[in-house]
């Protein structure tokens, strides 16, 4: 007949092994999940008209493009982050497209009518939010592409009060 030294040797056996098994599980799982950094984005559209702009945003690596045209007869401002850097632009000479420093890390740009303006994205946006303090509205057209997975997201969305999350 068996002892009660041996049940408790064998129960503390089980129980150390229970215990190897499932912090060896754990750490698996903490080097196998790699999430997604979070890295959110917000803009702003400034304008005095009815407006439809077109957005078009590319990822590859973590890094991105983002193309924005607008086919308005006036002007705009865009207050975008302050280390998205304009790298093209389209429908309007280069030099009429300027910015100027706004606060908490933001360029707000001259957007003349009809332009499209490419900016390069040293980190491509988790999210995306768009504000259009203007009391017009604003419709937004969006083509997402993530260049590694081959996936496109095409949406359109007026903003009216108050942002609204893009993705």
């Amino acid at each position: 007949m068996p002892r009660p030294i041996q049940h408790i040797f064998a129960l503390i056996i089980v129980i150390v092994a229970v215990v190897a098994f499932s912090t060896n599980n754990i750490k698996q799982a903490q080097i196998t999940a790699k999430p997604r950094p979070v890295n959110p984005a917000e803009i702003g559209i400034e304008h005095n008209e009815p407006l439809s702009v077109s957005i078009e945003a590319s990822e590859m690596k973590g890094k991105g493009l983002f193309e924005i045209e607008q086919n308005s007869a006036e002007e705009i401002l865009l207050s975008l982050p302050g280390d998205w850097i304009r790298k093209e632009v389209r429908n309007a000479a280069i030099k009429d497209v300027t910015f100027e420093t706004a606060s908490l890390g933001f360029k707000r740009w001259h957007m003349p009518e009809g332009a499209s303006i490419l900016f390069e994205l040293p980190k491509f946006p988790s999210s995306l939010i768009i504000h259009n303090p203007s009391k017009v509205t604003v419709k937004v057209s969006t083509t997402r592409i993530n260049l590694e997975s081959g996936s496109v997201e095409n949406e359109v969305v007026l903003v009216q009060e108050g942002p609204v999350k893009l993705w």
